[in-house]
């Protein structure tokens, strides 16, 4: 029995030193079960374990001294505070920390002097606590001797005592202590947990640790070498380990609270350590140091931190998770002009970095609830704040792609609940929501940042508003976002957003710094942009005109201030708009510049290669279309040489750089995709680190704020894998373009096959977002390729019409798409092999057929089959209604035609909902039909039709096509209908209004007669279509000099062919 008692209080006493409850009444239990004090163990213990009452007073000395480290504060904030002098971003080691305020030394000395007198058996325990009191005392040097004195201290392990009882494994079903009774796989691991820690803390093992590695933390910072305080922090490794495999991992919320109390005096020590090792190696050692030291210990903070409750140390773990996420961004992050496009539409795993980053954030995220509050008038979380900043920031390193962005969007709500209208959290929530798709979110918030800046601006409250730079950067961006949102509007219906655009710009102009040379260019790209824009919406062709020139105009200014890629490709797209700015050489040496700078973005090879077929130039067009198709693309058999460059053959005559040289340097496919042939984005391993040396500088004492580590806002939204797919499979569909121009649809029907083959093998899941268009590159430039037929169907004549390079586009300014959509009737003007590109043709295929009397052959199953077709119009009565809608549009000196009689309005039946995915392959069939009809191949795009109907049966372009399909077979009836249905989806798809009025304006009918009806309702609407989105379409136009014709209006018609000429 005297030995059953002296075991039992051996392990109560050092379990209570092991839990440090130091201010506790209740620290152990008697045999009985009664609960002891501090006094009362101290008494147990020398009664029961006879002749070690050093060991009693080396305790007792070791609570007093921990008492009056911490007199000043609570029981419960004793572990809740990481710093004694209650700065928040202080990373001083060794000045304040474990050292005695004044009015405690003469108290705490006494304490000392009474140890000094005590004699022990065992002396390495006794050194340990004086070197404890010395330190605290202000007295390193004496610490330092005590520590001398006991053997071994680096090799910890030496004097700890060998473990007695095996990890269990808690991952598998545990046997709970009592065996009657239901169990569960949970409660036999929880009590596993408490029959380890028992054991655990019984043998000394937890004590022993708690002091080895306190006493490494005493090692005094020495200035001159830095290097020795290291070696001596990173000798605790060992006992990190035997820490993290020896206490088991917390499974329920009440295990927790055993695994932190049982050893809370270890983890004081082993946090306090880890802190102050890595503070030191983030200002001393670089982030690729070949040993890593810095990313061992953040390895071992977070496993350690699983235990802890997230009040514990506050200070000092929010500021170890800020550096260990600072750290990750720094180490991997990539600026956007070196990342490599990922065309696959195949799920792509985030980099194995982002995955820690987000554990990291999830976790300070959690601290951060539970230590903050929502702020107090006058007040602001500046911790939240700085969190949302660095959250983004590692969003920005990881590609600031937009279907990354769904958690920093959770991060930035949840943030809303800890702050009240913080700018920092409109202007970041502005432009992700944008990326995300809630546009309408967006644009919330940027007036909200605008508003809560400007006001606190006025009231003079430092502090409170955004710097100057910051200010301008977002509201240029905001600017770009609603021209990008205007331009996707159908028709007039942006003006507002427009508007709104302009005076950001303005309200951006009255903060900007004049000698920022980088931030002046932005801004006059911004306005160029919002010029084009506005051009492109207004009505007024003067007004129009002057818009243009000003928008070349301060792109030019840009170009001067601080050339750019996107201002020499933005002032390429203005110069090749129609007008007389229109300067297609100055185009093609500018979309030169931007390809040269960013040999890796396909919207700049692809507006070079249109820019060439719009010269005529088809063998070199042809080249910079293949070599922009092979962006994104990875090739195996492409070799590296030592400066990075691939060896590739040189292209075909292909000049990127200043296409004005007289001797132009030739650029090779490797060259000018020197960053394109790149398979996915890997961040581990796909790029070189862009940061060396230490993550802070030597002499810092505070960590500076995460938005320094903010990038600047893009030009242009960094493309996901979906928008890159998007962009390939464009300039796939104007390579077919060319391909159909310049050998006919015989040459471009075989090569259909590989583009269908080049999309089955990146066919996969893609994320849905609901943004409202897509960034349709400007392939109002293909129209010159394509072989247009208002006249090309089976009864028409052929006709060629020299055409204009820039023939008809909404969006002159592709990039002011934002990802995500399609115009409306965007197939039709864009994707080149369809007709309803622009009605009138270059009709110079002898593939098509021009014999006024030529029909296409069908036997009774293929009338059947056509028959079926046609059922594809569903509702008749949509038809109907859109001649309605088309009447309310004719010209007020029209004489109105009688309304129809309309039928009863059927309940719309719900729609599922069209993947991108499917919009996108509709697209596609939509323009192989083109093709096939061409060809001559009814059967062919009868079937491609269809196939593109099934993907999305609102895409207007598909009903463009089976309107010309039933044309070619003189099915007026149902081309019509066709074509009502197109506007019906889409009002403004300038395809389906030029096919339609050339139906209702066709002479040679077999009446010979012309219904007035029909050309009043023509004129309406073509006059409404060259006021919008057609104004530079030059076959609406004539059709609409055509109707004047017939209206008798000569002087409107002389206008408008005069108008079609110049196009």
């Amino acid at each position: 029995m005297v030995h059953a008692k002296d075991r039992y209080y051996w392990a109560q006493l050092r379990a209570a030193l092991t839990a440090g409850n130091w201010r506790s009444e209740a620290v152990a239990h008697d045999l009985k079960g009664s609960s002891l004090g501090w006094s009362g163990l101290f008494y147990k213990f020398n009664k029961h374990c006879k002749g070690f009452r050093d060991v009693a007073e080396i305790a007792n000395q070791t609570r007093v001294l921990s008492l009056l480290l911490n007199a000043s504060a609570t029981e419960g904030d004793e572990d809740m505070s990481g710093y004694e002098d209650g700065s928040d971003e202080a990373i001083r080691l060794g000045e304040g920390e474990c050292v005695l305020a004044p009015e405690r030394v003469q108290e705490a000395r006494e304490a000392y002097s009474a140890l000094q007198t005590v004699e022990s058996s065992n002396p390495h325990p006794l050194n340990l606590a004086l070197a404890y009191f010395a330190y605290a005392l202000g007295q390193p040097e004496e610490c330092l001797t005590y520590l001398a004195k006991v053997p071994s201290l680096v090799d910890a392990q030496s004097h700890i005592p060998v473990a007695t009882t095996p990890r269990p494994d808690l991952l598998a079903p545990q046997v709970p202590a009592s065996s009657t009774g239901p169990s569960s796989p949970l409660t036999g691991s929880f009590v596993s947990a408490v029959s380890l820690a028992t054991t655990d803390i019984s043998d000394g093992r937890a004590w022993a640790i708690a002091e080895s590695i306190r006493s490494m933390s005493y090692e005094k910072l020495e200035h001159s070498d830095p290097e020795k305080a290291i070696q001596a922090y990173a000798s605790v490794l060992p006992l990190l380990n035997i820490i993290e495999f020896e206490i088991p991992r917390a499974l329920t919320s009440q295990s927790t609270s055993i695994s932190f109390s049982c050893y809370r005096e270890l983890w004081r020590w082993a946090e306090r350590l880890m802190f102050r090792v890595i503070t030191l190696l983030a200002r001393m050692r670089s982030l690729e140091e070949p040993d890593g030291l810095i990313w061992t210990f953040f390895s071992h903070y977070g496993a350690c931190s699983v235990h802890w409750p997230p009040t514990f140390r506050f200070q000092h773990r929010s500021n170890v998770a800020v550096l260990h996420l600072r750290a990750l961004i720094m180490k991997h992050r990539v600026p956007p002009e070196q990342l490599a496009l990922n065309t696959s539409l195949q799920t792509q795993k985030p980099p194995q970095w982002l995955n820690t980053a987000r554990s990291v954030v999830n976790e300070y995220r959690t601290i951060l609830a539970k230590c903050t509050h929502f702020p107090r008038a006058g007040e602001r979380n500046v911790k939240v704040e700085d969190f949302v900043d660095l959250c983004v920031a590692v969003w920005e390193a990881c590609g600031s792609m937009s279907d990354r962005a769904t958690w920093v969007i959770d991060i930035l709500w949840w943030a809303t609940r800890l702050t009240f209208n913080s700018y920092r959290i409109f202007r970041h929530m502005s432009r992700l929501a944008y990326l995300a798709g809630d546009s309408g979110l967006a644009k919330r918030t940027l007036r909200l940042y605008v508003q809560v800046v400007s006001k606190s601006r006025e009231a003079g409250i430092d502090g409170d508003y955004d710097t100057d730079q910051r200010w301008v950067e977002t509201l240029v961006e905001g600017a770009r976002m609603l021209c990008r949102l205007a331009a996707a509007r159908s028709g007039l219906d942006g003006i507002d957003e427009v508007r709104e655009a302009g005076e950001l710009i303005e309200k951006a102009k009255t903060r900007l710094d004049a000698e920022d040379e980088e931030l002046v260019a932005r801004v006059a790209v911004a306005e160029g942009v919002w010029n084009i824009v506005s051009a492109l919406l207004g009505g007024n062709p003067n007004e129009r005109q002057k818009r243009i020139s000003a928008a070349i105009t301060r792109f030019t200014e840009a170009i001067g201030a601080y050339p750019t890629p996107a201002a020499h490709y933005h002032l390429a797209l203005a110069l090749a708009l129609p007008g007389p700015s229109q300067d297609i050489d100055e185009a093609v040496s500018s979309a030169g510049a931007a390809v040269e700078s960013v040999p890796h973005r396909i919207r700049y090879w692809h507006l070079l290669g249109l820019l060439l077929t719009a010269q005529g130039q088809w063998d070199k067009a042809k080249t910079v279309l293949e070599i922009g198709a092979s962006i994104g693309e990875a090739d195996p058999d492409d070799e590296v040489e030592e400066n990075g460059e691939q060896a590739v053959p040189l292209s075909n005559g292909i000049r990127a750089k200043d296409f004005e040289m007289k001797t132009p340097v030739q650029v090779s496919e490797a060259a000018s995709s020197a960053h394109a042939r790149r398979a996915s984005y890997t961040s581990e391993s796909g790029y070189p680190s862009t940061f060396s040396g230490p993550l802070l500088d030597p002499d810092a004492t505070s960590i500076p704020a995460s938005a320094t580590l903010l990038q600047p806002p893009p030009d242009h939204p960094t493309p996901s894998p979906r928008d890159a797919f998007e962009y390939a499979l464009q300039i796939r569909l104007t390579q077919m373009a060319l391909a159909e121009h310049v050998e006919g649809p015989e040459g471009a029907e075989a090569k259909w096959l590989s583009v269908y083959s080049w999309v089955a093998e990146r066919k996969g899941s893609v994320p849905e977002t609901s943004r409202e268009s897509f960034t349709w590159f400007p392939l109002h430039l293909v129209d010159e390729l394509v072989e247009r037929s208002s006249f090309d169907t089976g009864s028409k004549s052929a006709a060629t019409h020299p055409g204009s390079p820039v023939a008809a586009a909404p969006q002159a300014v592709a990039e002011e798409k934002q990802p995500g959509s399609e115009l409306p009737g965007s197939l039709g003007l864009s994707l080149a092999p369809i007709d309803g590109v622009e009605p009138p043709p270059i009709t110079v295929t002898p593939a098509t057929p021009a014999d006024p009397e030529h029909k296409f052959p069908f036997d009774g199953e293929t009338q059947y089959q056509v028959k079926r077709v046609v059922s594809m119009s569903g509702d008749s009565s949509a038809g109907k209604k859109m001649q309605q809608i088309l009447k309310d549009r004719v010209h007020k000196e029209s004489p109105p035609p009688p309304p129809p009689t309309l039928l009863p309005v059927q309940e719309a039946k719900a729609k599922p909902q069209v993947t991108r995915e499917d919009r996108l392959l509709s697209d596609l069939w939509a323009a192989s039909a083109a093709t096939f009809r061409r060809r001559g191949k009814v059967e062919q795009a009868k079937g491609a039709i269809q196939e593109a109907e099934v993907k999305n049966p609102d895409n207007p372009a598909v009903w463009v096509q089976f309107g010309l399909y039933h044309y070619a077979l003189n099915h007026e009836r149902q081309a019509i209908e066709a074509f009502q249905k197109a506007l019906f989806i889409a009002p403004d798809d300038v395809s389906a209004s030029v096919h339609l009025t050339r139906i209702y304006l066709d002479l040679d009918n077999s009446s010979g007669d012309v219904d007035q009806d029909k050309v009043d309702l023509s004129a309406g609407l073509l006059q409404y279509i060259t006021r919008s989105g057609g104004w530079d379409v030059p076959e609406a136009w004539y059709y609409l000099a055509k109707a004047y014709a017939l209206q008798s209006r000569k002087d409107e018609e002389y206008e408008c062919l005069m108008t079609a000429l110049k196009l």
